[in-house]
């Protein structure tokens, strides 16, 4: 699974903006979305999860850009 965030700021990338999660099986093309109130780490992981439940079939990994809000935090 690729993932990636994608921004509804207009171009201010000061404050909170929402985020669409992107997530996209690379060998099937499904593609799922799911809208994220900022770049949390948790508010990521959350919508990944939920995203599990859906899928009509087993996640075997992901493949995040090189984005923060992707790495486990400190």
């Amino acid at each position: 699974m690729e993932i990636d965030l994608v921004g509804h700021d207009g171009g201010e990338s000061l404050g909170e903006y929402c985020q669409t999660l992107d997530i996209t099986d690379r060998y099937s093309g499904w593609t799922e979305t799911a809208a994220v109130r900022n770049k949390a780490h948790l508010r990521v992981l959350a919508a990944l999860k939920d995203n599990r439940q859906r899928l009509p079939f087993p996640k075997m990994g992901i493949h995040p850009d090189s984005g923060r809000e992707y790495n486990n935090p400190a």
